[in-house]
């Protein structure tokens, strides 16, 4: 019998396909956080494909990641939209986030390390700083770092998925429902005061605090859909 030399030699080929992948998905995820593609924006693979100089195989792929991301949704003559939010949509988003981040802040009372509450306690303070002059998307950079950084700090690889879901709720629907400076304001004296309740390691005012932060959204998005 006749032993098949699996050798070595196909395996950078593979490593170049999945790193093109990943690069292109990330290009295609940044246009979309940076608003460059809003939502609603329909990509034309042929299009994209030529500015890009890639074949349409990578670029395929990269879509479908974004698909199961949940920023992407198929179009039909292989194109593909950025997805948008519908009221419905934005407080089923809220409705899970309360949860993820109430968990988040939870966990995050056990293992942030002090330099991590000091980075935490830094972004607070920045963001106080953004109100007085009003910088709206100064706030909003700051807001996802606030929640990105004790969503990292707990080290769960299942709630760290879902940074996905909070990059789409603040820089992808958000636009299109806005921040007013009244509303951030008190978004930021929420944030001072999880971070506060992290800081005393009281990991149940921690999470009760994280719902009711995500909570208060919820709830103005219910009165908006009331009031139009």
């Amino acid at each position: 019998m006749t032993d098949v030399d699996t050798g070595t030699a196909a395996t950078p080929r593979w490593e170049r396909r999945s790193r093109l992948v990943d690069e292109v998905a990330d290009e295609l995820r940044a246009r979309i956080y940076d608003g460059q593609y809003s939502a609603g924006t329909v990509i034309h693979q042929e299009n994209l494909s030529a500015e890009l100089g890639i074949s349409r195989t990578p670029l395929r792929e990269a879509i479908r990641m974004l698909e199961q991301e949940g920023l992407l949704v198929a179009e039909p003559g292989r194109a593909a939209r950025v997805v948008s939010g519908s009221r419905k949509t934005l407080l089923d988003a809220y409705e899970l986030r309360s949860v993820i981040d109430g968990l988040a802040a939870r966990l995050a009372t056990r293992e942030m390390t002090a330099s991590q509450i000091d980075e935490l306690e830094a972004v607070v303070d920045q963001q106080v700083a953004s109100l007085e002059p009003w910088v709206p998307a100064e706030y909003t950079k700051l807001n996802i770092k606030f929640h990105e950084l004790i969503i990292q700090s707990t080290g769960n690889q299942f709630l760290i998925a879902e940074l996905v879901l909070l990059r789409m709720t603040a820089q992808i629907f958000n636009p299109s429902v806005g921040v007013s400076k009244s509303v951030a304001d008190n978004a930021v004296t929420q944030h001072r005061a999880i971070l506060n309740a992290i800081k005393d390691r009281d990991e149940e005012r921690a999470e009760t605090l994280a719902r009711g932060h995500i909570g208060t959204t919820i709830a103005r998005l219910r009165e908006q859909g009331e009031q139009g």
